[in-house]
């Protein structure tokens, strides 16, 4: 019928958003209580760790966030500006690790600009006030930069569509606009440039097979990270033929509907436990971290952009 479901319920939302999601959007806008939580979570890393924690996609606190560990990374000015977005800063991940190693091996220079959640969580729970107020903070922040890259399909689709928010009138309106070109996914700005490649060769063939979040799909940009890939030497790719199947994650959705999200993950499953791959590669944090829910240690579950990182060895 031509009916955009997610927008609808999304506008639906806004009009009396629940009690319960201003407490929990409160708290997570509350840097010291967030710190707080993030400090008092790792007590239950035992928990998180263990196989009933992961089976339940439990995220393993980051000991030191990716801020902390590359202080001097932060700025607001420089070429290419990393919005690393929440998941690749608080949890546990080597994703920002790996852009600094392989941007610095290509010359690359890049930042982390001051930042806050791109919004998307505050937006789905009919949050759009808090969503315009982070929408402006970012634009505000990444407007001096050349490029913007992330790692996270959800934030590059929510930076893109920042425009949406405001009217003809509104300042921010032209500031969204020249933001929305400039952001990139990491695999497609990285396919834009002409880079020598034998600088990530290494012995022995690579087999890797992937998941499309559905956010990098939303964004038109499915085919990016396996374009990438393929300009690596001894590279072999197995395609899914789920590949383009939502993982059921979807932000809170699997831990809410957790009996249903494995049941909608099952052709996944069965078609991954047939495989043999070096790595499982997916371009969402969220998604990464179902998959090793699911499929505990079959695959090493990574970004693209860690793949080429590992294969820098000590180079």
């Amino acid at each position: 019928a031509g009916v955009d479901i997610a927008s609808e319920i999304i506008k639906f939302r806004a009009i009396k958003p629940s009690v319960t999601s201003r407490i929990v959007s409160a708290f997570a806008d509350n840097e010291s209580l967030l710190g707080l939580s993030l400090k008092l979570g790792k007590l239950f890393s035992p928990i998180m760790n263990s196989n009933f924690g992961k089976s339940i996609v439990l995220p393993t606190i980051a000991k030191n966030n990716l801020r902390r560990r590359y202080p001097t990374r932060i700025s607001n000015i420089g070429e290419i500006a990393f919005f690393h977005g929440c998941a690749d800063n608080l949890l546990h991940s080597w994703v920002g690790d790996s852009v600094f190693r392989v941007f610095d091996r290509l010359n690359l220079k890049i930042s982390m600009p001051e930042q806050k959640c791109c919004g998307l969580p505050y937006e789905v729970y009919g949050l759009k006030e808090n969503l315009i107020e982070k929408a402006k903070f970012n634009i505000d922040n990444l407007e001096n930069f050349k490029a913007v890259i992330t790692g996270c399909a959800s934030c590059l689709l929510r930076l893109k569509e920042y425009k949406s928010l405001f009217g003809n009138n509104d300042p921010y309106k032209k500031k969204a606009e020249e933001l929305s070109l400039k952001c990139f996914d990491i695999c497609q700005y990285l396919n834009k440039l002409d880079i020598d490649y034998s600088i990530f060769d290494i012995p022995g063939e690579t087999t890797i097979t992937y998941h499309n979040p559905c956010h990098l799909r939303a964004a038109g940009l499915r085919k990016e990270p396996e374009k990438l890939l393929r300009k690596l030497s001894d590279i072999k790719i197995i395609h899914p033929i789920y590949s383009d199947s939502c993982c059921a994650q979807a932000g809170s959705y699997g831990y809410i509907h957790f009996k249903e999200a494995k049941g909608m993950f099952s052709k996944k499953r069965e078609e991954y436990s047939k495989m043999r791959a070096d790595y499982l590669m997916t371009s969402c944090p969220a998604c990464q971290m179902k998959i090793r829910a699911e499929m505990g240690d079959r695959f090493k579950v990574v970004h693209p952009i860690e793949i080429l990182s590992d294969r820098l060895g000590n180079k």
